[in-house]
């Protein structure tokens, strides 16, 4: 509980001075889509007294504190996870009104799948966030999906990925290292979100990258989110059928380099899943650690991060080893080659 700002407001079963507010109900984020009104009592015993009719209300107020949480941690590993696997030479940024032309050249060199991301040519933390944002939702959804599946686990009645054209950007990329059609202009293309309703009916957008656009906020009411940035609604899929359609061969034509630097995708993501179980069994849930006071839920995360970031790198090395030929390992090599014969391409002789 905590003590209000406003000396006026009254309790909630009393009616009289208010001294404490409902621990579920207090820094919940701001929203026109559900209660935004903190209840306040005036102690313990008129908590107890009114939960009957507070409860229903408090376990929605709860449930979307958690949602705003959820999207801040997915968000955070979304850009240490694509930090990590950046696959362009970004060999300059210039800011031109809402545009920010970049040259660029993706990595193709056979023993390179990655490159360092290239800090000293983003103006702020701001630019640096859409450039790792850039091109890149579908893997956002795609590659995130377990994280967003842990975290939201028993919070949601309906869960969707959904295709959107988006619309006043204030931000767009302008690719001048890019001539194929359409690659030049990220606004050009649909984007990939995720449509998140919770028990009480409440529906959010889970927007991971928005940045490129300008778009900051990774939850946002859905029908907010639709008039302020969706032009169209252009479909909705099953909760991860974007993961399906991205880790699967078919989807990935191209050279052998492209075709391994998804491959690496989809293992990095599974062995990210399998350490994010392994942290939440020797650990706490990942629903329970959204539920936590202020500063042992930044506690938590900090720890939570720190280990995902360590684990990321060696599961990174040891896979591009592996792909490479630096340290090929038989069972992941059948498992490439089992993978490759699935599409419509071949191996490159």
């Amino acid at each position: 509980m905590s003590t209000p700002a406003n000396l006026h407001i009254t309790c909630e079963h009393c009616k009289q001075k208010a001294t404490l507010a409902c621990a579920g109900c207090i820094a919940v984020p701001d929203t026109a889509a559900g209660i935004v009104q903190t209840t306040w009592y005036c102690g313990a015993s008129c908590q107890r007294a009114g939960w009957n009719n507070h409860k229903e209300a408090c376990k929605a107020i709860q449930a979307r504190k958690s949602l705003f949480r959820a999207g801040e941690v997915v968000q955070h590993a979304f850009y240490m996870y694509r930090e990590k696997v950046f696959d362009k030479y970004v060999l300059s940024v210039e800011r031109d009104g809402e545009h920010l032309k970049t040259n660029i050249q993706y990595v193709l060199n056979e023993d390179t799948f990655f490159v360092p991301f290239p800090d000293k040519v983003c103006v702020d933390h701001a630019d640096k966030q859409a450039l790792l944002a850039s091109w890149a939702c579908a893997d956002a959804v795609a590659y995130m999906h377990g994280l967003v599946k842990s975290l939201l686990q028993g919070l949601y009645k309906e869960i969707s990925d959904v295709l959107v054209s988006t619309k006043n950007h204030r931000r767009r990329f302008i690719n001048a290292g890019i001539t194929a059609p359409n690659n030049n202009d990220n606004t050009k293309y649909g984007h990939e979100v995720i449509q998140v309703t919770l028990k009480n009916g409440e529906k959010y957008v889970l927007d991971i990258a928005g940045a490129q656009y300008g778009q900051f906020t990774t939850v946002i009411p859905w029908d907010v989110y639709v008039q302020s940035h969706v032009k169209d609604v252009i479909h909705c899929h099953d909760f991860g059928s974007t993961r399906e359609r991205i880790t699967s061969p078919i989807y990935c034509n191209g050279s052998t380099h492209i075709q391994l630097k998804k491959y690496f995708n989809k293992l990095l993501s599974a062995s990210m899943d399998a350490k994010i179980k392994e942290w939440q069994d020797s650990n706490i849930t990942l629903p329970a650690m959204l539920k936590l006071s202020e500063q042992k839920l930044f506690e938590k995360q900090s720890e939570f991060f720190s280990f995902l970031d360590g684990e990321l790198d060696k599961a990174k090395l040891s896979i591009q080893g592996t792909l490479s030929g630096r340290a090929r390992v038989p069972a992941t090599e059948a498992l490439l080659e089992q993978w490759l014969r699935k599409g419509t391409f071949r191996r490159e002789s």
